[in-house]
């Protein structure tokens, strides 16, 4: 999964402008995510790749970037 995808997931969860997520971003203080709205993206994430992500290592996930990290790793 790219970047830009992940990006749209988001934009798409949060009605945040596209070109305001990038990979520096931070999920809480920046896009002001609460954990029901990190866990519906990483549910879509999921059900896209078809995969079960760690959700026990995902609250150590502070931007954009290491988001995407965490899902190619798991891949």
């Amino acid at each position: 999964m790219t970047l830009d995808r992940i990006r749209e997931i988001i934009s798409e969860n949060t009605r945040i402008d596209i070109n305001e997520i990038e990979a520096d971003t931070l999920l809480a203080e920046d896009l002001a995510l609460n954990s029901l709205e990190f866990f519906k993206i990483i549910s879509e994430i999921e059900e896209e790749l078809d995969a079960s992500l760690d959700r026990n290592r995902l609250g150590k996930i502070t931007t954009v970037g290491e988001l995407e990290e965490f899902v190619k790793n798991r891949l």
